[in-house]
């Protein structure tokens, strides 16, 4: 998504790429005990279309994973590989 964005950029292109990063949605792929966090699709669905129309850059959606994220780039290798 960045050398799309980089792309546009350069060329002075009116495109705006927005990088959607989704957490557990409730779908067929998203099945099985012990998961956690799954949102229903509407309210994915509804957080999509808010960051295409605010031209945000990159979303994390639901909102709450964009929290774990932190977390996972901020998390030494050394307790990562443990997980």
């Amino acid at each position: 998504m960045e050398s799309l964005r980089k792309k546009a950029y350069i060329n002075n292109s009116h495109i705006i790429v927005t990088d959607i990063r989704p957490g557990l949605v409730d779908t067929a792929m998203a099945k099985g005990d012990g998961l956690f966090w799954v949102m229903p699709v509407e309210k994915v669905a509804h957080q999509i279309i808010t960051a295409i129309r605010r031209k945000k850059s990159k979303a994390y959606v639901t909102h709450r994973w964009h929290f774990l994220a932190i977390i996972n780039k901020n998390l030494p290798f050394s307790l990562y590989k443990r997980l």
